[in-house]
């Protein structure tokens, strides 16, 4: 149906910022846990930050170009 997708297509994405467009890093893994799937961002100094896959951070996934987020303050604090 419209709007489902293999996760494969996802893995090393560009994950950036929704309103800015700042580069947080690229998706790094996609797993599930008991409320939702997480997404995990490796940054590009090489942290890994796990981001929830649920519609208040995740805005807009464009396959074949990038993953828009708009993250809780503090969870990229070094980008």
């Amino acid at each position: 149906k419209k709007g489902d997708y293999f996760i494969v297509v996802l893995l090393g994405l560009p994950v950036l910022d929704a309103d800015t467009g700042v580069r947080y890093g690229e998706l790094l893994s996609v797993d599930d846990s008991p409320a939702s799937r997480l997404y995990t961002v490796r940054t590009d100094s090489g942290r890994d930050v796990l981001l929830p896959a649920v519609s208040e951070f995740v805005k807009e996934i464009r396959i074949g170009e990038c993953i828009r987020i708009r993250p809780i303050p503090g969870f990229f604090d070094e980008v």
